[in-house]
């Protein structure tokens, strides 16, 4: 009898130190999960979206200056409006050919930039907007504000607290076409409040 109290006693003893492993194993696992999720939200919150475009920075560069760059690129502007300029020739970007790229200012700063593929057939289309779609989500996808949800899909933004970006089906004249676009949101902003005002 007092070899059972015994292994009765060792057993209890065994099913603690099991369960303050388990117990401790699990604090640990929760920690870890923890300190990964703290990181994920870090890295997320470290995405920025590219201001950057061609040499131009969106909302800092002047047009003059970005007017000069893009000749010295090898893109002469042709101004179509006081403050809208445009490549009418074939560009390659994100690699992509685009068929024509325009710039758009606000205040004397570049406030937008646009590409512009014209769409012959939606089977292309839908194609490099998959591809190109992809492409951002893969780098942007914590900043995506809206994504259409249609089984064909033809539009997605992505926007942080300086820049949006857009990839759609667009009309251009009476024309589709896909275009790329990348905006400076307070200069939007200002230019969007200004056009308010105006009515």
């Amino acid at each position: 009898m007092g070899t059972t109290i015994s292994n009765s006693k060792t057993m209890r003893q065994l099913i603690i130190l099991f369960l303050f492993f388990f117990l401790l194993g699990a604090c640990n696992r929760q920690k870890e999960k923890t300190v990964s999720n703290d990181s994920q939200i870090k890295a997320e919150q470290d995405i920025v979206l590219k201001r950057e475009v061609l040499g131009v920075t969106l909302g800092e560069t002047s047009k003059d200056s970005a007017l000069l760059q893009m000749k010295q690129l090898g893109y002469n502007m042709d101004q179509i409006d006081r403050d809208i300029f445009v490549y009418n020739n074939p560009i390659r970007f994100g690699e992509q050919m685009w068929d024509f790229m325009s710039l758009i200012t606000y205040q004397n700063k570049v406030r937008k930039i646009q590409f512009v593929k014209i769409v012959n057939d939606m089977e292309s289309f839908y194609n490099d907007y998959d591809m190109l779609s992809s492409v951002l989500k893969s780098k942007y996808h914590p900043l995506i504000a809206y994504e259409d949800t249609a089984s064909v899909k033809s539009s997605i933004s992505f926007i942080d607290n300086l820049t949006s970006l857009n990839l759609q089906l667009d009309i251009i004249g009476e024309q589709p076409a896909m275009t790329l676009t990348y905006d400076d949101v307070k200069l939007d902003d200002k230019y969007n409040q200004e056009s308010y005002n105006e009515l």
